[in-house]
């Protein structure tokens, strides 16, 4: 199995000791930050919370942001939890409130089918990147 990771993506989860047995390459992908080499492949995309990340792709960068969803990714991984956005909010003095995100969310989910999880943590973030790379790789090289 080879992994793709796309050559934009500064959080590399493929130095995480979990994905050390495969091929990563980097490579500029059109859109996501994460696939495989499986015919028609799950396209993820991880943002994180607490560098304001998914923030930005609601505020500032909600534009550049949009032609990406729009080019289409499949899983949208936050590394956090549902908790930690009006935290990072109030932290930061945004002035764009936990409503506005989370409906900016749903909205993801409800209009372009993407499949939302709110990882915890990093490291979580890493072991939930691999298990879905790993279970659609092997689901879709079934029949091949």
């Amino acid at each position: 199995m080879i992994i793709y990771e796309d050559t934009r993506q500064q959080h590399r989860y493929s130095e995480y000791e979990i994905f050390k047995q495969y091929d990563v390459r980097r490579i500029c992908l059109q859109t996501a930050d994460y696939t495989t080499s499986a015919p028609g492949a799950l396209l993820i995309e991880v943002k994180g919370i607490w560098n304001m990340d998914i923030i930005h792709c609601f505020g500032k960068e909600k534009a550049r942001f949009m032609r990406e969803v729009e080019r289409g990714f499949d899983v949208l991984i936050l590394e956090g939890s549902k908790s930690d956005i009006p935290a990072a909010l109030k932290k930061r003095k945004s002035r764009m409130t936990p409503q506005y995100i989370f409906a900016c969310l749903e909205s993801l989910h409800a209009r372009h089918g993407i499949s939302i999880i709110f990882a915890g943590s990093k490291e979580n973030a890493a072991k939930i990147l691999h298990d879905l790379l790993v279970m659609d790789y092997e689901l879709k090289m079934i029949d091949v």
